[in-house]
């Protein structure tokens, strides 16, 4: 795909940095007795992407949509470039917000060609929209799709009209709504990565919302961490990754394995081993979090001893299952793709206190 100019009509003398391209202040939204949203507060500078991660139904494609205006916050206000868009006596109708949409759907119109779908609402002679819906189709790769049906088009290929759907007028902002969950895997990491250096290329600010960890660490500058309709963590993906809030944060962007400990005098006991702990006056119960690479696995004699119940190739790998003395379930882990370990075999395992992440309760 060919990168769009930054040509922002949006940005004018007056625009700065200093300025955020999003403000969510205090956000709230209520459908009867259910809070979708409770307090939400978020901020975009110009040209940053943040995808909004959590588990379907905890309020990730509400956001969205108060952002874009289709619907309106019960409590708090939303300001784009520093002006109020919504909030108490303000409810900015969605096109005047310059901000474009794109949802895994597609949401192309069926009866109409490409050309026509990427035209659809621009402002200008006719003439003028479709130049400006070929260039869009160029950018992404599509220009020679330009007459054809949306039914003829691949799941890749509606993928790509619609995001020039979403770019063709030009908007301040761009919301991914779970744009790629319906393509499969291949499809999905080709048309993510030109997706990204699409936006990288052209300086658009822009939220992805996914439910996959491995979508939001590829695809974003920064992630917010969603839970019960509230943000529960917000950073970089290696700030989230290494220093997890809470055992949910820890789940959220990835595998880990937890395990009961106790605490004192600056130490974690767990059936895994001894950890250190930053909190030297931590005491009592507490819940051990750790990513698989923090387990190491060996054959000598030094660690804790563990017996092997099943081994199953994984491809570039070898999971084991392994049963532990003081812990309740197997432990399944990564194993070296050279991993020789047999049913009935023992194994000792020892602990990498970077990826371990110890919580109180």
């Amino acid at each position: 795909m060919t990168a769009i100019p930054n040509t922002d009509r949006h940005e004018g003398p007056r625009a700065s940095a200093a300025v955020p391209r999003l403000e969510v202040r205090g956000v709230g939204r209520r459908f009867g007795r259910v809070a979708a949203l409770d307090d939400v507060s978020l901020a975009l500078a110009p040209g940053e992407i943040v995808a909004v991660l959590g588990e379907s139904g905890c309020g990730k494609s509400t956001l969205l949509r108060l952002i874009a205006g289709l619907e309106a916050p019960d409590t708090g206000e939303i300001r784009i470039d520093g002006g109020c868009v919504a909030g108490p006596g303000r409810d900015a109708s969605p096109e005047t917000r310059g901000v474009g949409l794109m949802f895994q759907d597609y949401a192309l119109f069926p009866h109409m060609s490409v050309l026509a779908n990427v035209c659809f609402g621009l402002k200008g002679s006719r003439a003028q929209a479709r130049a400006a819906g070929l260039a869009r189709l160029a950018e992404v790769g599509l220009a020679h799709r330009a007459e054809s049906y949306p039914g003829t088009l691949s799941g890749g290929e509606a993928q790509r009209v619609a995001l020039a759907c979403a770019l063709a007028p030009r908007p301040r902002m761009l919301l991914l709504d779970e744009p790629f969950s319906n393509l499969d895997a291949h499809t999905r990491g080709r048309v993510r990565a030109d997706t990204l250096a699409l936006l990288r290329a052209s300086g658009i600010t822009a939220i992805l919302v996914t439910h996959d960890p491995g979508e939001a660490l590829d695809f974003a500058d920064r992630i917010a961490l969603m839970r019960h309709g509230r943000i529960v963590q917000s950073g970089s993906a290696e700030d989230l990754w290494r220093g997890p809030a809470s055992p949910f944060a820890a789940r959220a962007l990835g595998e880990v394995v937890e395990v009961p400990g106790r605490a004192q005098g600056g130490r974690v006991e767990t059936a895994l081993g001894a950890l250190p702990t930053a909190d030297a006056a931590l005491a009592g119960p507490v819940r051990v979090s750790l990513r698989p690479d923090a387990i190491r696995i060996g054959r000598a004699g030094a660690g804790v001893p563990a017996r092997v119940l099943h081994r199953r190739f994984a491809g570039a790998g070898i999971r084991l299952h392994l049963a532990v003395e003081g812990l309740d379930a197997p432990l399944s882990l990564p194993a070296a793709g050279d991993d020789s370990s047999a049913p009935g075999d023992v194994v000792f395992l020892s602990l990498d206190p970077r990826e371990a992440f110890v919580f109180s309760g």
